[in-house]
C-alpha cells in the first residue's frame, strides 16, 4: 500500500525516475521508509541530512544516514548547523529554529541541482499533531489546513509530502516486511516539546473517544484546504471591486464596506495592512476583530488602531488604511489599482468598465469641441492615440 500511495504521488507530480529529489533523512524510520521505498521505484535521489548539534549523538546519526546513502548508491550531503544558538539568536522555539534550518540546507542543495525537488517524510500521525497544536495555540483556516501534500519553499522550491495520507502504523509495519535499521531519537521521549506532549498525551485520550481521530484530523485539514480556496476566491473579488490602493494606503467605500460579511471586512482588513507594511510578519484576528465590530460607529475623522503600525480612518465616506502619521493631503483623486492592460474596441456603443469603486464608460464620438464639456469626461483624439 504505501509503495503504491509514493507511485501514484509521484505520478500525480509528474515526477519522472530521471528527476532528481532531494530527500531529507534524519535516520528515523519515516524518513528510512521514504528512501527505501523510493529506491524501489528507481527515484534519483540525493540525500540530505542536517545535524542539528542538540544531542551528544547526533553525529553518529549523520555516519549512519551516510552509511545508507551508500548502501543505496545514493549520493548524500551532510551539514551541521548549531540550531540551539540559531534559535536563541531568532528569538524562536528551539523546533521553529530547526525547520527552518533544514528547509533552507535543503533549498541550497536543490539549487546547486538544476532547481531539484525537495521531499519529506511527514505523514498522517504529523498531520493530526500538527492540527491538534495549531488548535491549542489558536488558528484560522490557513493553519488549520495542516500542512500540505505539495508547497513551496520560501525560495520557490517545489516541496512533497507524500506520506500525508499513510498512518504511522503502516510506516512501521512496512520497515519490518523490510527489515530496515533505524534511529531511534531520545529526543522524542522528552516532554520538553510542545509536538511530543500532544503526541503522547492528547492524541492517546482523544483515541478513547475517536479509534479513528488521526484519519478524521486528516480529512479536516482537507477540507480546510479546499474551504480555503473558495474563501481566497471571495477576497479576491472583493479586494478587485471593494479596494482602491496605493503602497501608502487602501481605501474602501465606507457604505460598501460595511455590508460585507464580517469575515471579508476582517480578511479585507488583513490583505490592506500587509499591502502598507509587507514586512509584517502575521496579522491576527485578536488584533482586528474589535476595528470590525467599532467601523459601523466610527466618526468622520475618527482612526483605530490596527495591526502593527497601521490605522484605519474614516473620512466622509470612505474608509482608508495607512501608517500612522501617514499625510493623505493631496491625495484626492481616485487611487486606481495597477491593472492588466485592458484591449479596447471602440464603437459608438458606450461600454463599461468596473475599476475598483468606480465605472468607466467608453464610446467613440464624432466631436470637434476642444474642451470636456463635464469634469467626468476626457475627450481622445484617436487619430492620434
Amino acid at each position: 500500500m504505501l509503495l503504491a500511495t509514493l507511485h501514484r504521488f509521484l505520478q500525480k507530480q509528474n515526477i519522472s525516475l530521471d528527476d532528481t529529489i532531494i530527500l531529507g533523512v534524519s535516520g528515523g524510520v519515516d524518513s528510512v521508509v521514504l528512501l527505501h521505498a523510493c529506491t524501489t521505484l528507481g527515484q534519483r535521489l540525493v540525500v540530505a541530512h542536517l545535524d542539528h548539534q542538540l544531542r551528544p549523538t547526533s553525529a553518529q546519526d549523520a555516519d549512519f544516514v551516510r552509511s545508507l546513502a551508500a548502501a543505496y548508491n545514493s549520493p548524500v550531503i551532510v551539514n551541521t548547523v548549531d540550531v540551539a544558538k540559531l534559535a536563541n539568536r531568532s528569538q524562536c522555539s528551539v523546533e521553529t529554529a530547526g525547520r527552518n534550518a533544514r528547509y533552507a540546507f535543503f533549498s541550497e542543495i536543490a539549487s546547486q541541482h538544476h532547481n531539484a525537488t525537495v521531499m519529506v517524510a511527514h505523514h498522517a500521525n504529523d498531520q493530526a499533531e500538527t492540527l491538534l497544536m495549531r488548535l491549542i495555540r489558536g488558528a484560522g483556516t490557513q493553519g488549520l489546513q495542516g500542512m500540505q501534500p505539495t508547497s513551496t519553499l520560501s525560495d520557490g522550491t517545489p516541496l512533497l509530502r507524500p506520506l500525508l495520507t499513510v498512518d504511522k502504523a503502516e510506516i512501521l509495519a512496512y520497515a519490518h516486511t523490510h527489515g530496515l535499521d533505524w534511529i531511534e531519537d531520545e529526543s522524542n521521549q522528552s516532554k520538553e516539546y510542545f509536538r511530543n506532549r500532544v503526541r503522547q498525551a492528547l492524541l492517546p485520550a482523544l483515541k478513547q473517544e475517536n479509534p479513528n481521530i488521526v484519519e478524521t484530523l486528516g480529512r479536516t485539514a482537507k477540507l480546510l484546504s479546499y474551504e480555503k480556496e473558495i474563501i481566497e476566491t471571495a477576497v479576491e473579488s472583493a479586494w478587485n471591486t471593494q479596494a482602491v490602493h496605493t503602497p501608502e494606503q487602501v481605501a474602501f467605500a465606507r457604505d460598501k464596506f460595511l455590508h460585507l460579511a464580517p469575515g471579508l471586512q476582517f480578511a479585507l482588513l488583513k490583505r490592506a495592512v500587509l499591502q502598507i507594511q509587507p514586512i509584517q510578519s502575521e496579522v491576527t484576528f485578536a488584533a482586528l476583530e474589535p476595528v470590525v465590530l467599532e467601523l459601523a460607529a466610527l466618526q468622520n475623522g475618527k482612526q483605530l488602531p490596527l495591526s502593527g503600525n497601521a490605522i484605519i480612518r474614516r473620512e466622509q465616506d470612505q474608509l482608508s488604511v495607512q501608517a500612522l502619521g501617514f499625510n493623505a493631503a493631496g491625495l484626492h483623486y481616485p487611487q486606481l489599482p495597477n491593472l492588466q492592460p485592458i484591449k479596447l474596441r471602440l464603437s459608438s456603443a458606450a461600454q463599461d468598465l468596473q475599476i475598483g469603486n468606480f465605472v468607466l464608460t467608453i464610446r467613440q464620438m464624432m466631436a470637434d469641441i476642444e474642451a470636456p464639456t463635464r469634469p467626468t469626461q476626457l475627450l481622445l483624439d484617436t487619430d492620434e492615440i
